[in-house]
């Protein structure tokens, strides 16, 4: 908003609406390019947090990896980004995929992390120290 003398220059409702339309159309287009992996556990051994999305940064040698991971129960975890090739694959969580995405989320936490067993917490807390 601009002030004009005594009156306020605004753009209008539908400028600001076409204005956020754009916005997360082009948005969108970004996150469909991303790489997106959805992971089954059986055992149902995710963990979540008070934290949604957690931000994974692997550093190699040769660069690194970025990817966000969010849990979506006990039993399914939603990694994108990773790479950009627009493909969805479903997996199946070995055990160590699975201790790998809880650290994440864990360390990513706010202030509180939830699981199936206090014993899962706590071993989870041990390695984060």
């Amino acid at each position: 908003m601009k002030n004009i003398g005594r009156g306020r220059l605004s753009p209008g409702k539908d400028a600001l609406l076409s204005l956020m339309v754009m916005m997360a159309a082009n948005f969108s287009n970004e996150l469909l390019d991303l790489k997106w992996r959805l992971f089954h556990s059986a055992t149902g051994k995710f963990i979540t947090s008070d934290k949604p999305v957690s931000n994974v940064k692997i550093e190699y040698s040769r660069g690194g990896l970025e990817y966000f991971l969010t849990p979506l129960s006990a039993h399914w975890m939603l990694q994108f980004g990773g790479g950009k090739n627009s493909e969805i694959t479903f997996e199946t969580a070995e055990d160590a995929e699975i201790e790998e995405g809880n650290i994440a989320v864990a360390s990513c936490a706010y202030n509180k992390i939830l699981g199936a067993s206090k014993e899962q917490l706590e071993k989870i807390h041990i390695q984060l120290q």
